[in-house]
């Protein structure tokens, strides 16, 4: 059954580290006039919450504003779904600024191209990039993981367990990933090996 009491303990988890003094200000931001008295009693059950306001909370959660009405059970899923996405947009974010800047600075060897040639370092030399290191990184954290479980196989008998679901279908998609990444690649080279050949 949705209460007052159920809207007010899914506010106090949304809110979570923030304030109430910090969600009452952005709630006055989009025209609402809260103070940090009336998100207390609202978290408290003691004031109910008006539609246009649960929708504003949406707004400022970035999540639905029915999530305000959920079960524990299952607002628990939404912020294991969100956490999730904010996670994924971060590291899409240092993916993009990783590209930026590497291309920032290519530029910036084009401008002073012929200076001062440095036969070592070429432009193909300057082309591995993030995405590489990344490749790296990724084959590294995998075999790490795998050893883990190796480990872990040995010491309490073979697998399942429960409990690495998740972590099962994680590392599965980086393995296909890196495997696909590393025969693109591959075919590359293979490509530029035959254009080489066929120019000499």
């Amino acid at each position: 059954m949705i209460d007052d009491e159920l809207i007010g303990r899914n506010l106090t988890v949304l809110r979570g580290t923030m304030s109430q003094k910090e969600l009452a200000e952005r709630m006055r931001k989009l025209g609402f006039k809260w103070s940090q008295a009336t998100v207390w009693s609202i978290e408290k059950g003691e004031r109910p919450l008006r539609l246009t306001e649960s929708e504003a909370l949406g707004s400022v959660f970035g999540i639905h504003a029915q999530a305000l009405t959920l079960t524990e059970q299952s607002l628990s899923r939404v912020m294991r779904a969100r956490e999730l996405d904010d996670a994924l947009t971060q590291i899409a974010d240092l993916a993009y600024a990783s590209f930026e800047r590497q291309r920032r600075l290519a530029m910036a060897y084009d401008m002073v191209a012929g200076e001062d040639d440095d036969e070592d370092f070429t432009p193909e030399l300057f082309a591995h990039n993030a995405v590489d290191y990344a490749l790296q990184g990724l084959a590294r954290a995998e075999a790490h993981l795998r050893g883990e479980f190796e480990v872990e196989e040995l010491l309490y008998g073979p697998f399942p367990h429960e409990g690495h679901d998740f972590q099962r279908a994680f590392i599965a998609r980086v393995r296909a990933q890196i495997e696909e990444l590393r025969q693109r690649g591959d075919t590359q080279e293979e490509a530029e090996d035959g254009v080489d050949q066929a120019t000499q």
